[in-house]
Formats: structure tokens, C-alpha cells, sequence
């Protein structure tokens, strides 16, 4: 069996539809406008998505956040992450 290596990037526009079903995996019902409402907040935040890819297809994704917080200080959140069932 050959095993292939993921590669991570940010999101690309191009990645919506994919992760619109990512999402529906785990029971998030969003259509593609929700979600890049969701990404543009996100990001307007100061957030990021990021998507694993695997021979080209992207097969899961995770979003971070940097947070500041009284006692911790400013520190980096992941606040989701999915991974194809596949």
C-alpha cells in the first residue's frame, strides 16, 4: 500500500464546495455562502483556515485563532478541525 504525505496550505476560494462537505460530515449544515460568511469573519479576526491536501484533493481542514487572555497572555487556538471520513 502506498502512503502519500499530506501537504497544508491556506484556504483557497477554490476549497469551498470541499469544505462545505467536510462540514456536513460532522453534521454542520452550511451551503457555501454560510461558510464563507464564517471564513471572512474568521479572517477579519485575525483567524486562518488551512487545508491538508492529499494527491491534490484536499482531505481535511483545521481553523486557528490567536487569542488574548488575562492570564495566559496571547496565545493560538485551533477552534475547528475536520478530516475526510475517507
Amino acid at each position: 500500500m502506498m502512503v502519500m504525505n499530506p501537504t497544508y496550505r491556506k484556504y483557497k476560494p477554490e476549497d469551498l464546495q470541499t469544505l462545505v462537505l467536510l462540514m456536513a460530515q460532522l453534521g454542520y449544515d452550511h451551503s457555501e455562502k454560510t461558510l464563507l460568511d464564517n471564513i471572512v469573519a474568521l479572517r477579519e479576526k485575525g483567524g486562518e483556515v488551512f487545508v491538508a491536501e492529499v494527491a491534490g484533493t484536499v482531505r481535511g481542514c483545521v481553523s486557528a485563532i490567536i487569542d488574548v487572555r488575562l492570564a495566559e497572555g496571547v496565545k493560538g487556538e485551533i477552534v475547528s478541525l475536520v478530516v475526510s471520513e475517507d
